[in-house]
């Protein structure tokens, strides 16, 4: 070996430092690391501390908010489908009306037809409605 490669091979030993790397999971790290952290500055524990009190409180208060909003849209979605529900209701007997009122006018073509429709449009709702269940 060359004069040069042993320098080299010297000076890449003596830049290289010891490393340690740590793992933890949760909000905190362990009390160890706390006592460290207090070492180098005594006011780092605490702070960690606030930082993590802070944390939690605002995922509290988003899942709250999220249970909110998840609160209102159920109300939406009940009172869309009651209305939706008035309404066909009063579709339906609209129509049914009207092919009476034809009937009785002497339209009975007219009238028959159109309670057919009306009853093969429910039949046709009904099945749609139960077989996605």
């Amino acid at each position: 070996m060359s004069n040069k490669q042993n320098n080299v091979r010297q000076n890449n030993q003596k830049n290289q430092l010891p490393s340690q790397s740590y793992q933890y999971s949760g909000p905190l790290p362990p009390s160890s690391e706390m006592r460290n952290y207090g070492i180098v500055d005594k006011t780092l524990p605490n702070r960690i501390m606030e930082l993590a009190e802070k944390q939690t409180n605002h995922r509290i208060e988003m899942e709250k908010k999220s249970m909110d909003l998840n609160e209102q849209e159920m109300n939406a979605n009940i009172f869309l489908t009651k209305w939706g529900l008035y309404l066909g209701f009063f579709l339906i007997m609209s129509a049914l009306t009207c092919a009476f009122v034809m009937i009785i006018k002497g339209q009975y073509t007219g009238g028959i037809f159109s309670i057919m429709f009306v009853l093969v449009t429910l039949a046709i709702t009904w099945y749609k409605a139960n077989k996605r269940k």
